[in-house]
């Protein structure tokens, strides 16, 4: 168990989806899906709607849809519709969106919600998988993006996978497990590691602008495929002549290295791009990265970034410096506006003694 009492000062909704296709998430196990897929569960895309789309089996749907529970035998009393997924990013689980967009008189009455740490190779399905209640089971609205906070018993639990109950059948359109990034114990010591990756408990926590790309999207795996999987400031005008964001490292570590990604960016790549950075230790609760003023200090000072690719930058000591800052937050600074695909900032943990 892993427990980090240190706030995050966002809407759990603007954290990272660790259940979207986007990030590797998948449905692997469904009891029915007659009408409309259980992957459709995990699609990175908004949910639509074709009033003219029907296939063999019916009404073309673009989310999950069970058939209607009296049709099939049932065992255990109450009628009821189940959908596993696993998490493309492992993680603590702050809060579910069950999007039951679409689905006006076919939608469930109420849904359980459910989690897990499973090995790999476990069969999720198993009798002996031991799984925990995220919330109490909630009625859902139809055609409406149900939001359901976690309970506090289940935060600060890892977790690589969720169940989502529907009663008595019916569809939703989309399940997004809003949360942070866990990785498996040990996993960022004894190395350079990515201080800034989602998939290790990084966080963006602030920005000036994210008009047309969320900030989350910095921080998420892999290579970014598409100019809408990044994050992207509408342009300036009446505002400051820069755009910045903040992200919360995964942990205090010194910052050797720095990716600023502008792929996909080609039209409106920033300028220039540079990286502060700050240890706030146990302030990290009580202060507003937006609006407070803190002692940043450049990691990285202006370098040009070209569109529509990857620029790597080396932090180096400051005048009379014998090692590099620890810091616990960054702030990239964009100048004037525009878009950047991802973050990485690779450095070395270190311990709470060393960083205090």
């Amino acid at each position: 168990m892993h427990v980090d009492d240190t706030p995050v000062l966002v809407g759990f909704t603007a954290l990272p989806d660790l259940a979207s296709e986007l990030v590797g998430g998948s449905v692997c196990a469904c009891n029915d899906d007659f009408f409309a897929g259980s992957a459709n569960l995990v699609k990175r895309s908004a949910p639509v709607f074709d009033p003219d789309a029907f296939v063999e089996t019916g009404k073309v749907m673009d989310g999950w849809e069970s058939q209607r529970g009296r049709r099939r035998n049932r065992t255990a009393g109450e009628t009821c519709d189940v959908a596993i997924v696993t998490l493309g990013i492992p993680g603590e689980i702050v809060g579910l969106d069950v999007n039951t967009a679409w689905f006006m008189r076919n939608s469930p009455r109420s849904v359980e919600l459910h989690a897990a740490e499973l090995e790999e190779g476990v069969d999720p399905e198993g009798d002996d998988v031991d799984w925990m209640a995220l919330a109490p089971r909630t009625q859902v609205a139809a055609n409406a993006r149900n939001l359901i906070p976690v309970e506090p018993q289940a935060r600060g639990w890892r977790f690589t996978h969720v169940r989502l109950t529907i009663h008595p059948d019916g569809g939703v359109a989309r399940l997004r497990v809003h949360g942070l990034g866990m990785p498996a114990p040990g996993a960022l010591g004894g190395g350079e590691v990515d201080l800034a990756a989602a998939a290790n408990g990084a966080v963006t926590i602030a920005a000036s602008d994210e008009f047309y790309g969320g900030i989350s999207n910095l921080l998420l795996p892999g290579e970014s495929q598409r100019m809408d999987e990044g994050w992207e400031t509408s342009r300036t005008r009446d505002r400051s002549p820069d755009e910045w964001v903040v992200v919360r490292l995964a942990a205090p570590g010194r910052v050797q290295r720095v990716v600023v990604d502008t792929s996909w960016f080609k039209g409106n790549a920033p300028d220039t791009a540079r990286l502060e950075g700050v240890l706030l230790g146990d302030r990290a609760g009580s202060v507003d990265p937006a609006v407070d003023e803190l002692d940043w200090q450049v990691l990285v000072p202006d370098q040009d970034v070209g569109p529509h690719a990857s620029h790597e930058f080396q932090v180096e000591r400051g005048d009379g410096a014998e090692e590099l800052p620890v810091v616990d937050h960054v702030r990239l600074v964009i100048v004037p506006d525009g878009g950047v695909a991802r973050l990485r900032v690779w450095g070395t943990v270190v311990s709470d003694e060393v960083a205090t």
